[in-house]
């Protein structure tokens, strides 16, 4: 019994070194917001969002300087105007309030989901040539870090971010004076 009970223990911790010197666990980290950031096409991305949400956000401000002067007008003409006149007006500033609001919300939804579907292009090339790299380099495994991603803490000789990004702007060069769609 005590034979087969330190047989049990001695194979229990043994397997694992034999396994572990058998296939040499070769480790690499990237930060992928890191990347997006330094990348030409993530840079650019970057740029044209920023551009189109602003240029939606101005229709938005449009909208409401006009509300503004709508209000200011009604509030001149309360005296001289009917009751009858007077809901009416604030029935087309109701309607312009609305109609700001859902501009409003529109541009903020498509931003976001233009956002995502941008990110989730980019993360899928990022993951073809981080795949790349791991492949040519024998890393046995690559993991994620940045905030929240389950990697506390790593040496730096382990990050690989700069190689990814030097990999990727050559896999995927943006063509100069191109916009990005």
């Amino acid at each position: 019994m005590k034979c087969t009970m330190v047989f049990i223990l001695v194979s229990v911790f043994l397997l694992p070194m034999k396994l572990f010197s058998a296939d040499t666990l070769r480790l690499a980290v990237v930060d992928v917001q890191e990347i997006i950031d330094s990348i030409e096409e993530g840079k650019q991305t970057k740029t044209d969002l920023e551009k189109e949400q602003k240029q939606k956000m101005n229709i938005v401000e449009e909208k409401k300087k006009e509300i503004m002067k709508m209000q200011q007008d009604m509030e001149k003409q309360r005296l001289i105007l009917s009751q009858e006149a007077l809901m009416e007006k604030q029935k087309q500033l109701d309607g312009k309030m609305r109609e700001a609001q859902t501009a409003y919300m529109s541009a903020t939804e498509d931003f976001s989901k233009k956002y995502a579907e941008t990110l989730q292009q980019l993360y899928n090339k990022i993951q073809s040539v981080v795949a790349k790299i791991a492949k040519e380099s024998d890393y046995s495994m690559v993991l994620e870090k940045g905030d929240g991603r389950g990697v506390i803490f790593s040496k730096n000789t382990f990050d690989v971010t700069k190689k990814v990004v030097d990999t990727y702007n050559q896999v995927y060069p943006l063509a100069k004076g191109a916009p990005k769609k």
